[in-house]
């Protein structure tokens, strides 16, 4: 199960798992949503820092990391958690890497190419962001809208992923996002082995100067495993 997590951490921002809801509910979600989505045409980069807390069983407090995200449109994206990196993970057209810098290793897929990778899963991948409402209904049904306890001035969207192997390791996801300024806050996720993962971000740049070094991943020293490694 967890060999596919890393990428829905990644892609999380555009898809969430939660229970059925009432069509006006729904309805009201969709709105959400669409709201974002158009905000987002003019968006061709992002740079994003964030605080996140895993909650693990037997672990009375949970373990807190900070990371980065970059986004450059229309298909490269880095994902890195922890100071010095734990994980990182880059997509750059249909070439996904995840590396484990602690463990000198690293994994490496084409997207969209197996059986455990969707089209829907690609196209997100590639666009970063979603262009339509259409679109994003491909990959998601949209559930209801809910309070976010440590931010009342954000919505809780709940969603369920139509890719059977990403929900068959997820109990219920929520995607937070900011209304008032159009922007996706953050996510919460909670694993079927009752682990969690809360994502809070901390600091958003819209549009900044990235670097094509970013989206070039770094794996001459490092041994490649098989995708399916945990």
């Amino acid at each position: 199960m967890r060999s596919i997590t890393i990428t829905y951490l990644i892609t999380i921002c555009f898809a969430c798992m939660a229970f059925q809801s009432s069509a006006q509910a729904d309805e009201a979600a969709r709105k959400v949503i669409a709201d974002w989505i158009s905000s987002q045409k003019d968006i061709k980069a992002l740079e994003v820092e964030f605080v996140q807390d895993r909650k693990l069983r037997g672990l009375k407090k949970p373990l807190r990391s900070t990371g980065k995200f970059w986004l450059s449109k229309p298909d490269m994206m880095r994902w890195q958690v922890g100071d010095p990196i734990k994980t990182l993970a880059i997509y750059k057209g249909d070439l996904a890497t995840v590396i484990k810098p602690e463990k000198n290793e690293y994994r490496q897929r084409k997207s969209g190419t197996s059986e455990e990778s969707s089209e829907a899963e690609r196209n997100f991948l590639q666009s970063g962001l979603p262009e339509s409402l259409e679109a994003f209904e491909k990959f998601a049904k949209i559930g209801d809208t809910r309070k976010v306890k440590f931010n009342e001035a954000l919505t809780g969207v709940d969603l369920t992923l139509l890719d059977k192997k990403a929900a068959s390791a997820i109990d219920s996801l929520t995607l937070f996002i900011d209304e008032k300024n159009q922007l996706l806050a953050g996510y919460e996720i909670k694993f079927r082995d009752r682990s969690e993962v809360l994502t809070r971000f901390s600091k958003i740049n819209r549009n900044p100067t990235l670097s094509d070094a970013l989206f070039t991943p770094e794996t001459s020293n490092l041994k490649q495993v098989p995708w399916e490694t945990k």
